[in-house]
């Protein structure tokens, strides 16, 4: 019975990271941070201290986002009031953890400006949906078919000529006799490699 009792834990977690948020945001709406704290972090870090191994500042970014007060740059262009809703649902049904939650806003903070309006409510729904079943490298990882598919005219290959330009290959360096390189590349660089070296490194 241990994986069922595993499993309960697993959704008690998520009903308290949902009941921190609702309570967050409360105190941010009567001003009990404001009147207590210099900062929301602080609040946080005041009443729960395992927030000081980290996660405040996602903890606070999410609870404002609930309230329609995104902060950051960006963040208030892409959200309204039915993507407010959609993530206050999400977040505090425990669906939606906050970890996810603040990928989303930031992804949709940096993608936002370069999509088409009309497509917005689309682009919340995938990345709230793909938060709920995968995770944050998932979200991230819808980047370029986003672009692609919801971008405005010629924000695609804006893109890609601008991610050609941080193509780059480190001097070796030698490290205990061994030489280390940092390779980066563009998706399409990324493909071409992993297809050519893909089939030689099987199984692993």
């Amino acid at each position: 019975e241990l994986g069922p009792f595993f499993a309960e834990l697993d959704a008690l977690r998520r009903g308290c990271e949902a009941g921190q948020i609702a309570t967050l945001a409360e105190a941010l709406e009567r001003g009990e941070v404001s009147s207590s704290c210099a900062t929301a972090a602080g609040w946080v870090l005041e009443w729960a201290p395992s927030y000081r191994a980290g996660g405040a500042a996602d903890l606070v970014k999410v609870a404002q986002a609930c309230l329609g007060r995104p902060v950051g740059a960006g963040a208030a262009q892409v959200l309204d009031h039915g993507s407010v809703q959609r993530l206050r649902s999400c977040v505090l049904s425990g669906r939606v953890g906050v970890r996810g939650a603040a990928v989303v806003l930031a992804e949709m903070a940096k993608l936002g400006p370069r999509l088409t309006p009309a497509a917005l409510p689309t682009v919340w729904e995938g990345f709230l949906a793909v938060a709920q079943e995968a995770g944050p490298r998932e979200v991230r990882g819808l980047r370029e078919r986003i672009i692609a598919t919801y971008g405005r005219d010629e924000e695609f290959q804006v893109r890609q000529d601008r991610l050609k330009h941080g193509v780059s290959l480190s001097a070796g360096r030698a490290d205990d006799g061994m030489v280390e390189y940092l390779l980066r590349l563009d998706p399409e660089g990324a493909s071409v490699l992993e297809a050519a070296i893909g089939p030689l490194s099987a199984p692993n």
